[in-house]
């Protein structure tokens, strides 16, 4: 299977990099923020 590189435009490829930021900071034992809601996953009530 091919894959497709997306286009991004420059506001979108700015907006990775908090989202990395973000992920990497998620995993850590001791975050400073953390995310409990799982990917994909519907929003807490």
């Amino acid at each position: 299977m091919d894959r497709e590189k997306p286009h991004l435009g420059t506001v979108q490829e700015t907006l990775l990099i908090p989202l990395y930021a973000r992920a990497v900071e998620n995993r850590k034992e001791q975050a400073l923020l953390r995310d409990t809601r799982p990917a994909g996953g519907p929003a807490p009530r």
